[in-house]
């Protein structure tokens, strides 16, 4: 008689448990993330600030509420910048969107990109297509999901962006 009343228990709690294991879903496919432009917004003393606009398209088939981004930028395999921001935006399903984000850079990391520009001795151009660089970094996702932060990365050379139509990335110096 005790198994007879246990029965409907037993049946609701595994009806529970596959309704809550369904309800977390799979992993969301990783975002791709593409340097679009970067520009020099304000030079200090110890520091440059420089925004930095990111194309990141929505690999998923559900959206994605971004809630911040942090990201580093490195030229040449040397780490030249870094930055964190909020910046709440949301990408349908399969779309991009342009994320805008200030990162800071020292003005020791500065000189040095300018005296290798310098001691190379070549065209603006020229420089630009050697300066290598990667992007790297986390979108934090808002509290929908069990996910808290989808990591990117991203890299190319910074001249690329001049040869393509619409294409204007600021020289940096």
């Amino acid at each position: 008689m005790t198994m007879t009343i246990l029965r409907p228990h037993l049946a609701m709690l595994l009806l529970l448990c596959l309704a809550a294991c369904a309800g977390l879903g799979a992993r969301p496919s990783p975002p791709r993330v593409s340097l679009a432009d970067i520009r020099v917004q304000e030079i200090k003393l110890f520091e440059t600030v420089f925004q930095v606009q990111m194309r990141v398209f929505n690999t998923s088939d559900s959206a994605l509420a971004i809630e911040g981004i942090e990201a580093d930028l490195d030229l040449n395999g040397k780490p030249f910048a870094r930055g964190v921001g909020r910046s709440r935006i949301t990408i349908p399903p399969f779309g991009t969107e342009l994320v805008t984000l200030d990162v800071y850079s020292s003005a020791m990391n500065m000189v040095a990109l300018l005296l290798e520009a310098m001691k190379e001795r070549r065209t603006s151009q020229d420089t630009l297509d050697r300066f290598g660089y990667r992007l790297q970094g986390r979108l934090h996702l808002g509290r929908t999901g069990r996910i808290s932060a989808l990591p990117f990365a991203s890299e190319g050379n910074l001249g690329a962006g001049l040869n393509q139509p619409g294409g204007s990335l600021s020289p940096l110096w």
